[in-house]
């Protein structure tokens, strides 16, 4: 149906633009092209979150999901990969729009702001 392949396809945008491929790709380009301070601490806040859920991931791996892999029974999508908390790409995802609301209104409260 036309509803299920626009849902469809705003998942798979949605999820190539919340992944890795494409903020490797994106930030680096914007740096380039734009060469403004709020695109740099763009690209270092989400280089920094990468790094620290990295090791985030590494310090809290326990020895269970590297020992046993998912069970394709319990509904996983790909039973060979392990997905391990926390996520990175749920850090980011999460992290960079506070990082970008900060940036663009300051000190002012959501809801006091002027209309």
């Amino acid at each position: 149906t036309e509803g299920g392949n626009m849902v469809r396809m705003f998942y798979c945008v949605a999820g190539y633009m919340g992944g890795r491929s494409f903020h490797a790709m994106a930030l680096p380009l914007l740096v380039w092209m734009f060469d403004c301070a709020f695109v740099r601490l763009v690209m270092v806040f989400y280089c920094m979150t990468s790094g620290v859920g990295c090791l985030f991931k590494g310090a809290l791996a326990t020895s269970t999901s590297s020992v046993r892999p998912a069970s394709s029974s319990l509904g996983a999508l790909m039973p060979h990969r392990v997905h391990a908390w926390p996520s990175v790409g749920g850090i980011n995802a999460s992290a960079l729009p506070f990082l970008i609301l900060r940036w663009r209104y300051g000190s002012v409260w959501v809801w006091e702001m002027d209309q």
